[in-house]
């Protein structure tokens, strides 16, 4: 739930960098990046500012009723979230006129 996210995003952008890198160690974070780790902070900032200003989704108890699905590779290819939502929102694009009209100039 949003105020989760929040609560946890503030827990690790408040963290000391020698902790966040003790955590990093195996058992911890052991999966993510050096990079990841570095801009995780701004990215949970970026995301809830993303989903709750511009996208509108609700920081209520109301949010439990929207679901939102996140996809990590498409075809064996792996894809970030916002190009996974570009790539669901290109399904309504005309994108065969788009090549006929590349293929004919």
């Amino acid at each position: 739930n949003p105020a989760e996210f929040d609560l946890a995003a503030e827990r690790y952008c408040q963290s000391k960098w020698s902790d966040v890198q003790l955590r990093f160690r195996p058992g911890g974070y052991s999966t993510a990046s050096q990079t990841r780790l570095r801009n995780q902070c701004f990215k949970s900032s970026w995301m809830s500012l993303l989903l709750h200003t511009v996208y509108r989704f609700p920081r209520s108890a109301a949010a439990s009723a929207f679901r939102l699905t996140t996809v990590s590779d498409i075809d064996g290819t792996s894809v970030q979230w916002a190009l996974g939502a570009l790539l669901f929102k290109t399904k309504y694009l005309p994108l065969r006129e788009v090549q006929q009209r590349e293929i004919h100039s």
